[in-house]
């Protein structure tokens, strides 16, 4: 009617499968022994979490000097998929977990 884009206000869902990204995470995570903190401060942004990859592009060239271009658009692009931030979660406290109990 107005002329608006459907698609405008979806959604947005990850390019790719980002399972081999959120497991380095989660092993990173872990291995420095900060699941607890990493686990708050992701359940804490996960309202903003579409504002914080855009925010990421916007300050890529600052991130540029300590990690690659391409690993900054694939964790920004990680970070637009909610079920991506909850598969994170979970693999960090899983790992935690299997840590803890062995």
């Amino acid at each position: 009617m107005f002329g608006f884009d459907k698609n405008a206000f979806a959604v947005p869902v990850a390019k790719h499968d980002h399972t081999e990204l959120i497991n380095k995470i989660a092993d990173s995570v872990v291995r420095r022994r900060m699941a607890m903190p990493v686990t708050l401060l992701i359940e804490s942004c996960k309202p903003v979490n579409r504002i914080a990859s855009q925010f990421m592009l916007v300050i890529s060239p600052l991130l540029a000097l300590f990690v690659s271009y391409d690993q900054i658009d694939d964790f920004s692009d990680m970070l637009q998929d909610r079920e991506c931030i909850e598969k994170l979660i979970l693999a960090i406290e899983n790992k935690n977990n299997a840590l803890t109990n062995s």
